[in-house]
């Protein structure tokens, strides 16, 4: 049997777990080999030494192999931005114009700053002009980040941002397809969604009014339930109104009652979803999207995938690591959790 070379640890700890994959790679397939994901002790603050040194510890005894890591920095920490680039600029004038921009933008000294960016594919009518994506994180928090890990004896091959993380992990559903599909990541304290085309990012933006966070203090403090209990209703009510039966009768009054405030949560975040959809193909001349593909902790809702399909009017589908890579019995119980997709992107990052 030839056995593949184990790649670099894909690490996302943006959230209320640490999430780390490690994929290898045999004739141009990969497979997941390890993966793990650790509840942090606390959400609310930035991950520091202790945390990390606990991390390190746990990778060694799950099965990982190697120290090398990719890490994506905390999504309040990165900028973006997207600006028309006639195409006869050069590179270097590109690279200047992408951290002038990046920096005035987002009020800050472009020599404070790391930024990456690309070109998006062709609009839809040859008068449209062409357009840029940058993103860009502050210098010191790059460093910090770096710095935090190398001294836990990891090293940090490469940062990288969720948006892309998110589209190289979706991307064996993407591949030979031009059409326009939106990725939604709902996540802890924000939900994410990113555009993408040909592969490539086209759009990216936090909807800061509906993350799971959200969803959860509102139950707590209606019914008066442990986060503990929440997780367990949302994920044995979802988001379903079984309108073809007769809820007063078949459910709890509580169990009723919740599951519409899930649902008015899941619509809420549909309707959102729909403005930032038709504000990037408009503004951007850009095919309308043909489909939406879910990850993140809130993705496990029972009913999300069916009820935001019928609110958008195209298809929905949940992606869990093993819809995009192939594992072995032994890792599925452990990783097969739509919240671990950004840490397989991450861990399929290019080498070199």
């Amino acid at each position: 049997m030839l056995l593949g070379r184990r790649m670099s640890i894909g690490i996302d700890s943006d959230g209320r777990f640490i999430n780390a994959v490690q994929l290898s790679r045999s004739r141009g397939q990969l497979q997941l080999e390890a993966a793990i994901s650790i509840t942090r002790a606390d959400n609310t603050i930035p991950l520091d030494s202790e945390e990390i040194s606990r991390l390190t510890s746990i990778l060694h005894r799950q099965g990982f192999q190697g120290n090398s890591v990719v890490l994506a920095l905390p999504n309040e920490t990165v900028m973006t931005s997207i600006f028309k680039m006639p195409n006869a600029d050069n590179q270097e004038n590109v690279n200047k114009r992408a951290l002038s921009e990046m920096a005035a933008s987002h009020q800050c000294s472009a020599s404070a700053i790391e930024a990456s960016w690309w070109n998006l594919p062709e609009a839809n009518t040859a008068q449209a002009p062409g357009y840029i994506m940058a993103v860009a994180c502050r210098s010191e928090l790059a460093h910090a980040a770096v710095n935090l890990f190398e001294a836990a004896g990891m090293v940090v091959r490469a940062i990288d941002v969720k948006p892309c993380a998110l589209a190289r992990a979706c991307s064996p559903l993407l591949a030979g397809s031009d059409e326009v599909t939106a990725i939604l990541n709902i996540g802890w304290g924000f939900a994410e969604m990113v555009i993408v085309q040909n592969e490539i990012v086209i759009f990216e933006r936090t909807l800061v009014e509906t993350n799971l966070n959200q969803l959860h203090m509102s139950l707590m403090a209606k019914y008066s339930l442990e986060a503990p209990v929440i997780d367990q209703l949302i994920a044995e009510i979802g988001c379903q109104l079984n309108e073809g039966e007769n809820a007063e009768t078949t459910q709890t009054d509580l169990a009723v009652a919740l599951r519409k405030q899930i649902a008015d949560y899941v619509d809420r975040l549909s309707s959102e979803l729909s403005a930032s959809i038709s504000y990037a193909t408009q503004e951007y001349d850009r095919k309308p999207v043909t489909r939406l593909l879910v990850t993140g902790e809130g993705s496990v809702i029972p009913g999300i995938a069916e009820r935001m399909s019928c609110k958008l009017k195209f298809k929905v589908q949940i992606v869990r690591p093993l819809d995009v890579v192939g594992g072995s019995e032994q890792t599925v119980i452990d990783c097969n959790q739509p919240n671990m997709l950004t840490a397989v992107g991450l861990a399929s990052h290019p080498e070199g």
